[in-house]
């Protein structure tokens, strides 16, 4: 099991990731044996991050919004979101969550993040405030997440 710990290895680059202007909500409840972790945005926001992981070729790098969360129950903010496509796990078709520094590195096949992006670009202006979406992995349970203890949330804010 991919055990998803907040000691991860410092990000490296192994080429020019292309740079988004897309500021995400990323915020995390800091649970050591099953942490959540929330990506919080407009359906309009959401869309266009969903197009932004449709047009995938490799890698890219999105700001995350520095707003403090005032939540008691996600206290925790990411400084950023990396996308990575992974040629080398075609037979898996799953998302590799982690996080590295303080950014949460998303990682995935391109069928298994077409799916994430096709979730995403779903979001529309009608979609109700408080709307969510729960990713998370169980064993023997068919789902998009590879093996990890942490939970992916979308969730719609107006």
């Amino acid at each position: 099991m991919n055990v998803f710990r907040w000691e991860s290895p410092a990000f490296i680059h192994n080429h020019h990731p292309q740079h988004k202007i897309i500021d995400v909500k990323l915020f995390c409840d800091r649970n050591e044996e099953r942490p959540e972790i929330v990506l919080l945005d407009s359906p309009d926001n959401l869309r266009k991050l969903g197009q932004s992981i449709l047009n995938l070729d490799k890698e890219i790098e999105l700001s995350a919004d520095r707003t403090v969360s005032d939540d008691d129950i996600y206290p925790c903010r990411f400084q950023g979101l990396a996308l990575k496509l992974n040629h080398d796990r075609q037979g898996e078709n799953l998302l590799q969550i982690s996080v590295a520094k303080d950014n949460l590195v998303i990682e995935g096949t391109s069928i298994a993040l077409g799916i994430l992006g096709e979730t995403l670009s779903e979001f529309d202006d009608d979609t109700p405030d408080g709307y969510h979406i729960h990713y998370d992995y169980f064993p023997g349970v068919p789902g998009l997440l590879a093996p990890t203890n942490c939970s992916l949330v979308i969730a719609c804010e107006k």
